[in-house]
């Protein structure tokens, strides 16, 4: 349904461009003149999240190959990234190379000497195949990229004499006027004999129709061993959605004869305008006073976007919030047959909810960790609770079958202290939350500071995550 992915699209948004600030990981596939595959992980640092501008951001980076139920380490880095820099991303990379095979990603981040010791993770889920040519590789979204026979600055960005600025977005462009890009084609002239015309388009996503007055044609093309694109669009005026970039390979018959799609969401606002009309609807369907609604107004930064929660900060007397509060609720409503106030309705009974369930010393239920899982990503499938396990610290496991395109995602929550019952989140198996690789190991060496590591203590089945659930299982609360 186009109007609920929308929504699902903007919960989304909310998590990476607000939730997950400090880091932020791209991981691309290439390969090299003799078809040998390797990875470039992109790595972004915002310095305006650091506790303080001199703090150093330690990165660890592990890389796994999955062979059947084997798992096997192939690739370790630690790093220490600082920059003088606090006003642009601190940008990092890393190359690889790598067999055929299905990999796994796990990126951990943490600001080093910070009070705060709070983690930022990343965890990616890719395959390296060969399926013959012409082979793709992954697209580079820049912020900019010029022409140069030489590498002036030694910067890794550099590649076929062009040097160039990753976003490190994810595919996620936020309030952009161009998109520009660079990738690579291998091996169009194992695949043609004859002259290859090149084709970009953008496409709709939902439909996959092109967007009128978006396509660009190349000059034909003598088949190569390797061909490197790089371009852009102005985007400014286009609506936000799903986008797909696509590349065409055509015959001198102006066929098909191979293509590749690049994924990608824009994300354009608009200036923000008291209406009076959504402040008199507001009265009919909400109704709050003024207090009240300021408490609500605040509780919305778990899925408010930056603009929005800029607005927010912003908004001076009633009638302004009444209006946003209503034009908030009524950009998110699913189907224009529910009523206006039908997702605030769900939102509201998962704030009411974490507040008489989680609330802890100083904070409010919906502030927690849990509060905020809560009300991100809605109920999950199942809650298991391990309170009382004499050789553990007490904790919480959250389970949901689907989520953001992940299957089984769990949250683990825990109680170190014992007294504040904040249960801060621990772990998560969800890209773009908190990733603990030792969470298990962590919840024993707490409770037993001297606690010499063993394995078998540390299996999944003796901490109770390896639970499947099956699809449609409504879950249990115990």
């Amino acid at each position: 349904h186009k109007d609920m992915f929308r929504f699902l699209i903007i919960l989304l948004l909310a998590n990476i461009i607000v939730g997950q600030t400090l880091l932020r990981v791209d991981l691309l596939r290439f390969r090299t003149t003799n078809y040998e595959p390797y990875i470039e992980i992109h790595y972004a640092v915002n310095p305006n999240y650091l506790e303080n501008k001199n703090h150093k951001v330690h990165i660890q980076t592990e890389l796994y190959k999955t062979e059947n139920s084997d798992t096997n380490l192939v690739f370790l880095k630690k790093v220490n990234l600082q920059g003088k820099d606090d006003k642009n991303l601190w940008l990092h990379l890393e190359r690889v190379k790598l067999s055929e095979g299905n990999y796994i990603l796990n990126v951990v981040a943490n600001e080093v000497d910070s009070k705060k010791k709070h983690k930022y993770g990343a965890k990616r889920s890719f395959s390296i195949k060969n399926e013959g040519f012409p082979i793709f590789s992954d697209i580079i979204w820049v912020k900019d990229y010029k022409y140069t026979k030489t590498n002036p600055t030694n910067s890794p960005f550099f590649r076929s004499g062009i040097l160039y600025t990753p976003l490190v977005n994810e595919g996620i462009f936020y309030n952009t006027d161009t998109l520009a890009w660079i990738f690579e084609i291998y091996g169009i002239d194992k695949a043609f004999k004859d002259v290859v015309f090149i084709q970009l388009r953008l496409l709709q996503a939902n439909n996959q129709k092109p967007v009128e007055g978006y396509t660009k044609n190349y000059r034909p093309l003598k088949p190569s061993a390797f061909v490197l694109i790089k371009n852009r669009f102005i985007v400014s005026d286009l609506p936000s959605q799903d986008y797909i970039l696509e590349v065409r390979l055509l015959n001198k018959e102006q066929k098909v004869q191979a293509f590749y799609h690049y994924p990608f969401h824009l994300f354009n606002t608009v200036e923000y305008k008291p209406n009076s009309t959504y402040a008199q609807l507001y009265d009919k369907y909400y109704g709050y006073d003024e207090e009240q609604l300021d408490k609500y107004l605040k509780a919305l930064i778990y899925i408010a976007l930056p603009s929005e929660w800029n607005i927010i900060k912003s908004l001076s007397n009633y009638d302004e919030k009444k209006s946003f509060f209503y034009a908030f609720w009524e950009a998110r409503r699913e189907s224009p047959e529910d009523p206006p106030n039908k997702a605030w309705k769900d939102y509201l009974a998962r704030y009411n909810y974490a507040n008489e369930h989680f609330k802890a010393v100083g904070k409010e239920g919906w502030e927690t960790d849990r509060g905020r899982v809560l009300l991100t990503y809605g109920i999950p499938n199942d809650v298991q609770r391990f309170l009382t396990e004499v050789d553990k610290h007490p904790y919480i496991i959250w389970t949901y079958n689907y989520l953001r395109n992940q299957a089984n995602v769990y949250f683990v929550f825990y109680d170190p202290d014992l007294s504040t019952n904040e249960f801060p989140l621990l772990h998560s198996t969800l890209q773009g939350e908190v990733y603990n690789a030792n969470w298990r190991l962590q919840l024993l060496k707490s409770k037993f500071p001297n606690y010499n590591y063993d394995p078998e203590m540390t299996s999944p089945s003796m901490f109770k995550d390896d639970k499947t659930l099956p699809v449609g299982s409504t879950g249990t609360n115990r």
